[in-house]
């Protein structure tokens, strides 16, 4: 995603259809979910924070950071989710 999105028509599609980009790089965002798109310049970037997995609230910061992916930290993944590292809140 980092070299194709400083291709126009990538940057265009990504605007016009978010969800379909993402179901591209194998993602699934349900439908009530809100998905907001900004386009990032030389001047401005954008900070994503990946979505708190279900049942992670008893667990620490440690336990977190092993939940987030490179993918998760670049919008186009999802935290993973404890029972995929085979952690208990």
């Amino acid at each position: 995603m980092p070299g194709a999105s400083r291709v126009p028509p990538y940057r265009s599609r990504a605007l016009l259809d978010p969800r379909g980009v993402l179901a591209d790089f194998g993602v699934t965002v349900a439908e009530g979910m809100r998905i907001s798109v900004h386009d990032s310049t030389s001047e401005v970037r954008y900070l994503v924070v990946p979505m708190r997995p279900a049942g992670t609230e008893g667990l620490d910061e440690a336990a977190l950071a092993a939940l987030v992916t490179r993918d998760a930290m670049i919008g186009t993944g999802l935290a993973v989710a404890v029972a995929e590292v085979g952690g208990t809140a």
